[in-house]
């Protein structure tokens, strides 16, 4: 019944075992960490962000919220990407490095129209965390990845034919960790809106 779930998609938050997929393919997707009612919750108050940035007349689709700027903001965001097994995972990512844990949050919200692909997540080294404020699959974007491509300290070129290739599809609420070296294939957005949420560690 399970045999066609990738060894990479997770059902619980053991950091042992995220640092373990994530060392070896470059990538974990933890399955629905927010349950119904809490996302609910999350999808609200980012809407909530989004209008009321709109309202400033600032850009509500692509949000920066700074932790010792913008606690209050967003406070189901910030206890999200706060918790104990993220920083568990970043500390076994970067060993003996001193490291700076997820100092932002970035929200970004993505509708049908657009002739290009939109990034899921913004290019930087270190570890992300990425939430999926909405469910995320073919029809509204869903990025790619090539498997273990952050072997080596450099990234493949993405349109590298291999096939390591798979789609990051999951559920609303599932929270991916991803390397800052895995290369990544973006996708264009063609039927419904997307609502992500990211933040990244990386050495102080």
């Amino acid at each position: 019944m399970y045999d066609d779930i990738p060894p990479y998609e997770l059902f619980e938050t053991d950091p042992a075992e995220i640092t373990e997929m994530v060392s070896k393919y470059g990538v974990a997707i933890l399955v629905e960490q927010v349950n119904s009612s809490g996302g609910l919750s999350m999808f609200r108050e980012a809407r909530k962000l989004a209008n009321d940035r709109n309202d400033r007349g600032e850009n509500g689709d692509h949000i920066v919220l700074n932790r010792e700027r913008d606690a209050d903001e967003a406070p189901r965001m910030w206890e999200i990407f706060s918790q104990p097994w993220m920083h568990t995972v970043a500390e076994a990512h970067f060993g003996a490095e001193p490291f700076v844990f997820n100092p932002e949050i970035t929200l970004v919200t993505v509708r049908p129209g657009g002739r290009d692909p939109v990034p899921q997540v913004e290019d930087g080294p270190g570890l992300t965390f990425l939430l999926y404020v909405t469910e995320i699959g073919a029809g509204n974007g869903v990025m790619r990845c090539i498997l273990g491509s952050h072997h080596g300290g450099k990234r493949l070129p993405s349109a590298e034919p291999t096939d390591r290739l798979v789609r990051l599809d999951a559920a609303m609420g599932s929270i991916l960790v991803l390397d800052g070296d895995l290369t990544l294939r973006n996708a264009i957005l063609r039927e419904h809106p997307r609502i992500t949420a990211s933040a990244r560690c990386y050495r102080a």
